[in-house]
């Protein structure tokens, strides 16, 4: 266990997973509450965007599992991830909240179909181990809505909704060397 602990691609897998799961259910809920209070959308406006940010995660999962010879990559998850965002943030129309949750819902669901395989792959032999050590690390993504939150009531949802654009810039940053599914 101690040698997969010290094994520095499971660490650094087990962050960017912590990254992408920010993007998870707390996500939603911020971004809802910003598409109300910040953009003045409709509240079931903004709940539709949430649906389409289902959607697009359950649509790019099954795009993904019919693709020829793994052709998706963790950095293309990234740069949506991202872009997603920065619109859902930047443009305040339904049609932009849609669009920004779909492309974040497909990133995210993507990138941790792709992260997972990558580190239950590392070490063959120790797929449980890995599994565990990686998940484990992982944790300090707990952290995420507590700072968000805070954010949130101290400043802005604006600001907090920042610290998720920020977020999706370190994962771009840290997805340059290319990991593709």
């Amino acid at each position: 266990m101690l040698e997969v602990a010290r094994d520095r691609r499971v660490i650094v897998s087990g962050l960017l997973v912590a990254v992408i799961v920010a993007f998870d259910d707390t996500f939603v809920g911020f971004a809802v509450a910003f598409l109300i209070t910040d953009h003045e959308l409709a509240p079931s406006l903004s709940v539709l965007a949430v649906g389409a940010g289902l959607t697009g995660g359950v649509a790019a999962a099954a795009w993904a599992s019919r693709t020829n010879r793994r052709q998706v990559s963790l950095r293309t998850c990234a740069l949506t991830l991202a872009a997603g965002v920065a619109v859902l943030l930047a443009i305040p129309h339904v049609a932009a909240a849609i669009a920004g949750m779909a492309a974040v819902g497909a990133a995210a669901n993507l990138g941790w179909i792709i992260l997972q395989a990558r580190y239950m792959t590392l070490r063959p032999g120790q797929v449980g181990t890995t599994s565990s050590i990686a998940e484990a690390v992982s944790q300090v993504g707990v952290l995420t809505p507590l700072v968000i939150g805070y954010l949130a009531d101290r400043e802005s949802l604006t600001v907090a909704m920042l610290l998720y654009l920020a977020l999706a810039a370190v994962f771009v940053f840290a997805t340059r060397r290319d990991i593709s599914l």
